[in-house]
């Protein structure tokens, strides 16, 4: 376990959630996303080119995805339903389903949970982003580990940008991160698994 009280001050509260796979997905939906009027999930984009909304009754596919990826991904929309961004942790993707400014990552070797994102508590234009690589092959020469970054899905009229871009959080670990509510309603944890070994630590 590490304290959250010796990170920096963007971790210190992180309101929103996603999921990994398709099925851990659709169960997050039913229990959550169908309980609340807020859209923010009703837009996944996932895969080789694939993408559905919940914005049609029923569900339907969509076929503008920019994206492949054969692990796990993250995507975002406001709370009318309007797809935002989305990302596979190796590159960012705006509404128009083009890259956004600064946002291909540098440092990416591969992860089976790659993004998870997260809206800001007081400021509704930002969202945070993050990033995980596993241990990889070190020859590569990658820095590998958790990254944060900050999407700005608004700028430039929708294009979007990435801010303060790969901030290191934490080294080397297993290509995996979840996500989980604070006892207190409003804050939410980051959970990752240090490699190699059975330390695990959180991020609030």
């Amino acid at each position: 376990y590490t304290s959250p009280h010796t990170k920096p001050h963007y971790l210190r509260r992180l309101p929103g959630f996603q999921s990994k796979a398709l099925v851990a997905a659709l169960v997050l939906y039913l229990l959550i996303g169908s309980a609340s009027a807020q859209k923010e999930a009703h837009n996944w984009y996932f895969g080789d080119h694939a993408a559905f909304t919940f914005n049609t009754e029923p569900p339907s596919a969509l076929d503008d995805c920019a994206m492949y990826t054969y692990a796990g991904v993250t995507s975002f929309s406001d709370k009318q339903g309007n797809l935002l961004f989305y990302s596979n942790g190796i590159s960012v993707w705006n509404s128009n389903h083009e890259v956004m400014e600064n946002g291909n990552f540098t440092h990416y070797f591969g992860s089976s949970i790659a993004a998870l994102a997260l809206p800001f508590h007081n400021d509704t234009t930002k969202y945070h982003l993050f990033n995980i690589s596993g241990n990889g092959n070190k020859n590569q020469k990658i820095e590998i580990g958790l990254f944060h970054s900050v999407v700005e899905p608004y700028y430039d009229n929708g294009q979007g940008r990435l801010t303060n871009k790969e901030s290191f959080i934490f080294g080397i670990a297993y290509e995996k991160m979840a996500i989980t509510r604070h006892a207190n309603g409003k804050d939410w944890w980051i959970l990752i698994h240090e490699y190699p070994g059975n330390n695990f630590h959180a991020f609030l």
